[in-house]
């Protein structure tokens, strides 16, 4: 993971701090080496702070083949789990292209970053937040959840997979059958402090709208923070999702600053495809709008009412 990048960009951020490096994985043969772990522990109990870097690699995550498992290298669990033993100060990087089991070491460590796969310059990017230089300000495009068995994609057929969530593909399945998660679509954490105020909804046209609204960063750090609009209607004639992003937005706010931001709606963000009409299809009734920092951590709700649409006018029968 070039993880000797992040300490040399680490060093050169904190240079009244010492920084030590320990190599306990083999990536060729994705094993920890004999005297890795056992070093690891040893440092740890001389250090302040520990900063583990684990993920996946070519050998289990590639462009030509799905991953079979969604736990990671079961050695990365247990050395996580020796150091915990010896220091609670733990920072855990996940390098990878999608969600991983994060439940064995939940709980063991003080902050997790998922770094995705993000290429050669993806140290630097992390030391700068590691060390407090800039504020983190990504949130995660999946859900993570706590083990394999609450995926709808279980069957363990190596040949085939049958999906059977229909239209509640990714956090909608989780969200509308009720199923926790680790980690919800849309999270993530700022060292900044965002206040949200002031929602209006102007009506432009019968299924355009226009969401404005105020964020407020109540820190003394500049930050950004990615706002998501989600709608739910849970009394459509069909099965359709509880929430559904339909935008977001991505805002830069200096120390204490106000902004107001302003999201457009339009029909597609009230529609599901009618395989009768063989077209979108917007369902009159009330929409909950929702502007939120996650999935489920909402700031600011309103509702919209439509009533401009007659089913049967348009149906083909």
């Amino acid at each position: 993971y070039n993880d000797f990048d992040l300490v040399k960009k680490l060093q050169n951020n904190l240079p009244n701090s010492k920084i030590n490096y320990v190599e306990s994985y083999n990536q060729r043969y994705h094993l920890i080496q004999p005297f890795g772990m056992k070093l690891a522990v040893l440092e740890a109990q001389k250090n302040d702070v520990v900063i583990v870097c684990i993920g996946t690699n070519e050998l289990v995550e590639k462009e030509e083949s799905d991953k079979d498992n969604y736990r990671l290298n079961e050695n990365f669990y247990e050395l996580i789990k020796e150091i915990s033993n010896v220091n609670k100060n733990i920072i855990v990087n996940i390098y990878s292209g999608g969600s991983v089991d994060l439940s064995p070491i939940n709980d063991l460590v003080k902050a997790i970053c998922y770094v995705g796969l993000g290429g050669e310059g993806i140290n630097d990017a992390l030391a700068n937040i590691l060390s407090g230089k800039i504020s983190p300000s990504g949130k995660l495009s999946e859900s993570f959840i706590a083990s394999e068995e609450q995926t709808y994609a279980k069957s363990n057929n190596f040949f085939y997979e049958t999906y059977k969530e229909g239209v509640l593909v990714g956090y909608k399945y989780y969200l509308t059958n009720n199923v926790p998660v680790l980690y919800e679509f849309g999270h993530g954490l700022s060292y900044a402090k965002f206040v949200y105020s002031n929602l209006k909804i102007n009506k432009l046209s019968n299924y355009d709208y226009e969401l404005n609204f105020d964020i407020t960063n109540d820190s003394d750090i500049s930050a950004k923070e990615i706002t998501q609009i989600y709608i739910s209607n849970p009394l459509r004639m069909v099965e359709t999702p509880l929430k559904s992003l339909v935008g977001f937005t991505k805002t830069h706010l200096e120390p204490h600053q106000t902004k107001n931001i302003s999201i457009k709606l339009n029909k597609e963000s009230f529609s599901y495809y009618s395989t009768i009409l063989n077209d979108l299809y917007v369902e009159d009734g009330i929409y909950h709008i929702y502007v939120s920092s996650s999935l489920t951590d909402v700031r600011l709700e309103d509702i919209i009412e439509i009533n401009d649409n007659d089913f049967f006018k348009f149906s083909r029968y």
